[in-house]
């Protein structure tokens, strides 16, 4: 059985996917397979994709990008799950290899690592402060299959279903391994990133519908609502401020 499964989602991206599809390691059907679904692209996405051998795609018309993550997620084979979506990329050509070698010692239901934002380097935080928001790029984090079982994506949450996948499958983890390196350069400029607003309060609505109480989101909204205002005003002592109360490492690994 194929151990990873990469998700791609796209429309309309094709100079994205490629740089998606270059950064992959040589084929190797027992180690990974690509999912690509693509959302019926009125560019030459289709005809692209056409051209390459040993992928899974569809291009179909879908509900949004993760109406796309399910689809593909439906279709995955692997015994680990990724969403690396058009314009993200791994961060080295041996990156699936490393990451086996390292899954072979601990079977953890969940993995995660820290990311690249365009090339600039991203620790993660703990997934123990998950609530606080997605501790990592969602690219970084690898799901086990079968953990997954019957969860999609909710299409309630057109922001932050990847915030509320993640919480859940958490919920449901007996082991979760942070894992000290870059996994994915994750390309800026979404729907998360331009909407931050509306997704820190789709995330308030996600932690209501886990139970917490109104008093302990209303502080988590609040400082997720300071920490965006220095992001935005102050981002070099923004990012002083993560990466010192950041239990993992602030600095690139070696």
């Amino acid at each position: 059985m194929v151990f990873f499964s990469i998700i791609t989602v796209t429309k309309d991206n094709l100079a994205g996917l490629q740089k998606t599809y270059n950064s992959l390691p040589a084929p190797d059907p027992k180690l990974w397979e690509w999912i690509v679904i693509d959302g019926a692209s009125s560019d030459d996405t289709p005809q692209w994709l056409e051209t390459l051998t040993g992928i899974n795609f569809t291009s179909n018309p879908d509900s949004g990008i993760y109406d796309a993550m399910n689809k593909g997620l439906s279709m995955a084979k692997g015994s680990y799950v990724m969403f690396l979506n058009a314009g993200d990329m791994l961060t080295t050509p041996d990156m699936l290899a490393k990451i086996y070698r390292d899954a072979q010692q601990n079977k953890a239901d969940i993995f995660y690592g820290d990311a690249l934002e365009n090339g600039a380097y991203k620790p993660a935080r703990s997934h123990n402060a998950g609530y606080y928001g997605l501790f990592t790029h969602y690219p970084s984090i690898l799901f086990k299959r079968l953990l997954l079982k019957d969860m999609n994506h909710d299409l309630r949450y057109p922001i932050a279903a990847d915030y509320d996948f993640t919480l859940r499958a958490l919920e449901r983890s007996s082991l979760v391994i942070h894992l000290p390196y870059a996994i994915a350069d994750f390309e800026a400029g979404g729907i998360s990133q331009r909407l931050p607003a509306q997704g820190r309060m789709e995330q308030f609505q996600i932690r209501r519908s886990r139970g917490m109480s109104y008093l302990r989101n209303c502080t988590i909204y609040s400082r997720q609502i300071i920490a965006l205002g220095l992001k935005r005003l102050y981002p070099a002592f923004y990012w002083l401020l993560r990466s010192r109360y950041n239990k993992h490492s602030a600095k690139r690994p070696a």
